[in-house]
């Protein structure tokens, strides 16, 4: 269940997370994942409950610390993490949008609050 939360929805990606808690599980317990290793796993990945990664995070991080949580557009986020506009559009967007942490208008990206809440709850604000 861990796993799957994590995977985003994208099967490929939770065939990948699967292979990593195996691998995980082999070198660190007794070869059986467990959802406690299933955890441990993810943390030593970076990967949280909601299946964001440090880039994820950041990005997060970045529009609601820097910019009030937004409206900003992705130039200028981009700007601040050094990173492509066009990297962060089809790269980290995607799941963000899916998952309800960000909304996108015609004046830029918002934070949403449940983005927000995530992000204080793991320390991150």
């Amino acid at each position: 269940m861990v796993l799957s939360q994590a995977s985003r929805g994208t099967p490929r990606v939770a065939n990948s997370l699967l292979f990593q808690a195996r691998d995980y599980a082999l070198v660190e317990g007794t070869g059986t994942v467990t959802e406690g290793m299933a955890r441990a796993c993810l943390q030593s990945m970076g990967i949280d409950c909601l299946g964001l990664n440090a880039a994820d995070r950041h990005y997060l991080q970045v529009i609601l610390r820097d910019y009030s949580g937004g409206p900003v557009g992705v130039n200028a986020v981009a700007s601040s993490l050094g990173e492509r506009a066009n990297n962060l559009e089809e790269n980290v967007e995607p799941y963000l949008l899916r998952a309800g942490l960000l909304v996108r208008d015609r004046q830029g990206r918002v934070a949403t609050e449940r983005a927000e809440t995530h992000l204080i709850d793991l320390g991150l604000l």
